[in-house]
């Protein structure tokens, strides 16, 4: 049982890593003054950075998706617990309350990739339905260090390496990319 912990553990920890690499770059897009700032190069390059974008997004709503599925025959948080309660014994009230707390978030990625993503919704007013699922890039963060609690609880309880996202690692490679394309732009 411990192997496969660990194994689940090392998958998990790597899908919120990606989740939140998306995010990184998604927010800097997306994000008021660093729209405002480079607003020059993400005009001048339209095309690109609107493909990407969507790209980022959709990359990390499916990331947050695939933490939280309550399907058995994949690697997902809500498994990890059933295999780590099995594992002691007992259920852990700590990871219940964080799970709880995930799933308020978690409900909402679901519409979203339900409703926006993976299929073709017939009312294709995407929208009205991202005002009434009403996800906001807070929650998203939010939920990437829920999932980080939830891993690195269950890691220290089972003796495994911690798991963690650097958060400036895409962030200062995305802004360093923004800058050149500025300053080139300029010249």
């Amino acid at each position: 049982m411990f192997s496969e912990i660990e194994k689940t553990l090392t998958e998990l920890c790597q899908t919120v890593t990606e989740a939140d690499y998306n995010y990184q770059v998604w927010w800097i897009y997306r994000e008021q003054e660093s729209r405002a700032y480079y607003f020059g190069v993400l005009d001048e390059y339209s095309n690109f950075f609107s493909v990407s974008t969507y790209a980022h997004f959709l990359a990390l709503i499916i990331s947050y998706y695939k933490l939280y599925e309550k399907r058995t025959d994949t690697e997902n948080i809500p498994r990890l617990i059933k295999q780590f309660n099995e594992l002691v014994e007992s259920e852990d009230e700590y990871l219940n309350d964080k799970l709880n707390e995930a799933d308020a978030i978690w409900i909402k990625v679901k519409m979203l990739r339900n409703k926006v993503y993976a299929h073709k919704c017939k009312d294709n007013n995407y929208e009205d339905i991202f005002k009434k699922i009403g996800i906001t890039p807070e929650e998203l963060r939010r939920l990437t260090k829920i999932s980080l609690k939830i891993l690195n609880y269950v890691s220290d309880k089972v003796g495994c390496g911690h798991c963690g996202v650097d958060e400036e690692f895409v962030s200062s490679d995305t802004l360093r990319l923004l800058d050149d394309l500025r300053a080139y732009d300029e010249t």
